[in-house]
């Protein structure tokens, strides 16, 4: 039962992956009721070769006490088989559909970062440019000041495309501040609380977890002039 249950979960996984890379349409949800419709199968399959050697053994072996622990052992590998079983109902019914594409890059040409730019005027509201596995780059146009955030999960990744873009960290050691020029790059550890500002506007670039908030975990109070987002589509 254990070998079957791991290469039942190597097979969901493999063919997952397989058919999504095969195909622009995701067929992510016929993949799970596959691998349900398999588990269920293997949990009747069980249930039959349980009763059935229960019967004989019982029929072979006249004590009580062994046939008792016999027939537990294998309630208890039938019980894992259910397990199995819920576990990928409950997947069903709580995991929320894949969008089509969204594996993918948003793009499969070559991106202007410059024409990016003009697509969009908001301040402090980053378009998402492109995935890179399970991580968003994004782009925003920002001035004057953010909020103090921390993203308690994740390091975050800044890029100056223009201008200055200032960083407020508060450490262990005390509040500094970094400034990046036109060019340079820096990373906010996780767990670290910081405001980026930019007195005179800037263009930046960042690299975070997709699903990752612009606010951080425990926004406070946000003005008007910030978007909380976890990335708007380029061209929006």
């Amino acid at each position: 039962m254990r070998f079957a249950d791991r290469a039942h979960r190597l097979f969901h996984v493999r063919f997952t992956s397989c058919v999504c890379r095969l195909s622009h349409v995701c067929f992510t949800d016929y993949a799970r009721w596959l691998s349900c419709t398999r588990c269920l199968l293997r949990m009747r399959f069980a249930g039959r070769m349980h009763r059935l050697f229960r019967v004989r053994f019982s029929n072979r072996v006249r004590h009580p006490f062994c046939v008792r622990l016999t027939g537990c052992l294998l309630c208890v590998l039938c019980l894992l088989c259910v397990r199995g079983f819920l576990r990928h109902v409950l997947f069903l019914a709580l995991a929320p559909a894949v969008p089509v594409g969204q594996d993918s890059p948003v793009s499969n040409e070559p991106i202007a970062l410059d024409e990016a730019l003009t697509s969009f005027d908001a301040l402090w509201s980053p378009r998402v440019v492109t995935h890179v596995n399970d991580y968003d780059v994004r782009i925003a146009k920002v001035e004057g000041e953010h909020i103090w955030h921390v993203h308690q999960e994740t390091d975050e990744f800044f890029l100056v495309l223009d201008g200055e873009l200032t960083i407020g960290l508060r450490e262990p050691t005390g509040e500094r501040t970094v400034r990046l020029p036109r060019g340079s790059v820096f990373t906010v550890p996780r767990g670290t609380e910081h405001r980026p500002s930019a007195p005179n506007g800037a263009a930046i670039l960042m690299f975070e977890p997709t699903g990752t908030s612009s606010v951080g975990d425990r926004p406070t109070e946000i003005p008007a002039h910030i978007d909380a987002t976890t990335g708007h589509p380029l061209g929006t």
